[in-house]
């Protein structure tokens, strides 16, 4: 059986190289490319900011390669606690992953029309971006129903920090309410300090998280415990 302190601090470590190339590929690269409403702009900046998008996929790529070993790794970590429990919210990101690669693949197609490699237009490659912005808000949800069931097994375990456990539980709905509010058109509805809030307390949560498997790791003896 693998040492659970040593994959631990391995999924630390693979939670903030996450934050940083999600951070580059989902907020930097966007930001510099895409221009709301403006077809010739975006395309304009798609061709001469060709090496940034290049870079941003292979974030992109990196992201996802990486959450698929987070992933496995917290289901191990957190299957002593309930093995039911732990699958749901390992197949939770699993689906968010897939969206990911989705996204992943609209991204491409965007750019190979910009290059001229595919046929389509600068309205078509604005409309292939705003599909992808509302992938972003679809695999939140999913995210935030994985860091939900998470929070719960991190709060229910003694081996775990019980407070990063429940301030992941609660800012989990920042996920879920900024998600659904956006793909069912109710983004006016929902108060936008309510949805801040919560998605800046998940987002300390998940940093501290980070940093306890990275330097503490978990109390291997209590893990072996629940196991049995």
């Amino acid at each position: 059986l693998e040492n659970p302190r040593k994959m631990a601090r391995q999924a630390g470590l693979i939670y903030l190289l996450i934050a940083v190339f999600g951070a580059f590929a989902i907020a930097y690269v966007p930001s510099q490319i895409i221009v709301a409403g403006e077809e010739q702009a975006t395309l304009a900046n798609l061709q001469s900011q060709a090496g940034l998008f290049r870079a941003g996929i292979f974030a992109d790529m990196m992201v996802i390669l990486l959450e698929i070993e987070l992933t496995a790794i917290l289901f191990f970590l957190l299957r002593p606690v309930n093995p039911v429990r732990s699958m749901i919210a390992a197949a939770a990101r699993y689906g968010m992953v897939i969206v990911m690669l989705i996204n992943l693949m609209l991204n491409i197609t965007a750019f190979m029309m910009a290059e001229g490699a595919l046929s389509g237009s600068p309205a078509t490659i604005l409309t292939l971006f705003e599909v992808h912005a509302m992938g972003v808000y679809l695999w939140g949800v999913l995210f935030g129903s994985h860091l939900l069931v998470v929070g719960m097994l991190v709060y229910r375990s003694d081996y775990l920090p019980r407070m990063l456990g429940g301030a992941l539980v609660i800012g989990a709905f920042g996920y879920l309410i900024e998600g659904l509010s956006q793909i069912m058109g109710l983004e006016y509805v929902i108060p936008s300090w309510l949805v801040i809030g919560l998605l800046t307390l998940v987002t300390f949560a998940e940093i501290g998280f980070a940093l306890w498997l990275l330097i503490k790791g978990l109390d291997e003896e209590k893990w072996r415990k629940a196991l049995t």
